[in-house]
C-alpha cells in the first residue's frame, strides 16, 4: 500500500543518513561433506557494499578481549539494521555473480564449479566488513521480525553479529583493501606449530625430543611393574 511503501522509504532514507557503508561478503563452501553437510574450506569471492545501521550506539557488546587457554580472543558483538529492499536491490537481484573463473587460485583449493549464485536473504556464516573499526563480523543470526509488521509489512533485517574467526578462508572478491589484508594471514605464522600450508615449521619434525627419549626410555629392560611377563 502507500503506507507502506512510505514507511520502507523513510526507514531507507533513515539508514542511509545515520548508518554507515558496509561490505556484504557471501561466503562459498568448499569440498562440501555429502555426509556431515558441512564444508571443510570456503570463499569470499565478492564483496557488496550496503548501507546498514548500527544499533549497539554504545560500543560493541559480546564477551570483549580476554585471554583464554589459546592466547587473546576477541569476541565483540554487533547488530546491523539493514532495510530488505535495498537488500534486495544489491545483493540478491543478481549483484553477487562473480564465479572462481576470475581468481585462477581458487580454482584449485576446492571443487567449486563456476555458476551464478543468488540469495534471497543474508544468511548466517556470511561476513561483513565494518570499516569505521577495520573488523570483519560474521553473521550468527539473522532477525526479520524485530519489529513486528509495522503497517502489516516487514521492513528490515537485524544482522546479529560476532567477530570473525580467521580460519584459512579465501579471499579474491577483487576488492584489494580486503583481499590484501586476508592475504598477510596463515595458520601456519599463527599458530606457530604444524599445519599444512606451511611445511618448513622450526621444530616440526620434533627430532630433538625424539633423541632426548631414546636416551631415557629403554625398551630392553624388563617392566617393573609387570612382574617380569614382558
Amino acid at each position: 500500500s502507500t503506507e507502506q511503501n512510505l514507511l520502507e522509504d523513510l526507514i531507507i532514507e533513515s539508514i542511509q543518513i545515520y548508518g554507515f557503508d558496509v561490505t556484504y561478503l557471501p561466503r562459498v563452501s568448499l569440498n562440501t561433506d555429502s555426509i556431515y553437510s558441512q564444508y571443510t574450506s570456503s570463499a569470499f569471492v565478492d564483496a557488496i557494499p550496503v548501507e546498514m545501521y548500527v544499533k549497539n550506539v554504545m560500543g560493541f557488546s559480546g564477551e570483549g578481549d580476554f585471554v583464554s587457554r589459546f592466547g587473546l580472543e576477541i569476541r565483540d558483538q554487533v547488530t546491523f539494521t539493514i532495510a530488505k529492499s535495498r537488500f534486495e536491490v544489491e545483493v540478491a537481484n543478481g549483484s553477487f555473480v562473480n564465479t572462481y573463473s576470475s581468481a585462477n587460485v581458487l580454482v584449485s583449493n576446492g571443487n567449486y564449479t563456476d555458476q551464478s549464485i543468488s540469495i534471497s536473504r543474508p544468511r548466517e556464516g556470511d561476513v561483513l566488513y565494518f570499516p569505521l573499526s577495520n573488523t570483519f563480523f560474521e553473521i550468527k543470526y539473522v532477525e526479520n521480525e524485530e519489529v513486528f509488521y509495522p503497517l502489516g509489512k516487514l521492513q528490515t533485517f537485524d544482522l546479529r553479529c560476532e567477530t570473525m574467526e580467521y580460519s584459512g578462508q579465501i579471499f579474491a572478491t577483487g576488492n584489494t583493501t580486503l583481499d590484501n589484508y586476508m592475504s598477510g594471514l596463515s595458520l601456519g605464522v599463527v599458530a606457530g606449530n604444524t599445519d599444512s600450508g606451511a611445511n618448513n615449521v622450526p621444530g616440526a619434525i620434533n627430532f630433538d625430543i625424539q633423541r632426548e627419549f631414546d636416551q631415557i626410555v629403554d625398551f630392553t629392560e624388563n617392566d617393573p611393574f609387570a612382574s617380569g611377563q614382558y
